[in-house]
């Protein structure tokens, strides 16, 4: 169905993330550079919400997990 193929597709998406963080991570990158490279700039909601939502605070938590 198509919600399935919706969920099948954000997974996707997350784990190819995850996978090109920790990727760019053991090529020597740093927390920036990753969020440069993958992301561009920092969103708007970074600002609202204090940095809880942000590429940063992403980056960060997946190369937590390393």
């Amino acid at each position: 169905t198509d919600g399935k193929k919706a969920l099948q597709a954000k997974l996707d998406y997350w784990l190819t993330l995850k996978e090109q963080c920790q990727l760019l991570h053991r090529q020597g990158y740093t927390e920036d550079e990753i969020i440069s490279h993958l992301f561009g700039a920092e969103s708007r909601l970074a600002a609202l919400t204090e940095g809880d939502m942000s590429r940063a605070n992403l980056v960060n938590s997946i190369l937590q997990k390393v």
